[in-house]
């Protein structure tokens, strides 16, 4: 996948899946970076917006989850999880829920 991103940087369905393994494999910078060159190849990837904020949750940094999870919902009305996730982050710290 890595040679895949070499030859285009830009590689949509490679910077997504990757993206994704290194959050699951708990890489969770790695991710941050693939995903968010994901994003601004395509700003309305409301799924990149959604690992982006999983990312950040595990990583504590919730500002930036919540800021991400919020872009999920904006291109994703129907994206449950991300809700799910912003109600959990705006209960357990010192976050508003609205959009950051």
């Amino acid at each position: 996948m890595k040679k895949c991103l070499s030859k285009d940087p830009e590689a949509i369905v490679v910077l997504y899946d990757l993206g994704v393994i290194h959050l699951a494999i708990g890489k969770y910078e790695e991710a941050i970076k693939l995903l968010e060159r994901l994003v601004k190849a395509y700003p309305d990837h409301a799924a990149a917006y959604y690992y982006l904020g999983m990312a950040f949750n595990n990583l504590e940094r919730y500002h930036e989850a919540l800021y991400n999870f919020n872009k999920a919902l904006k291109f994703n009305p129907e994206d449950h999880r991300a809700r799910k996730m912003i109600d959990s982050i705006s209960e357990f710290t010192r976050y508003p829920e609205g959009p950051i």
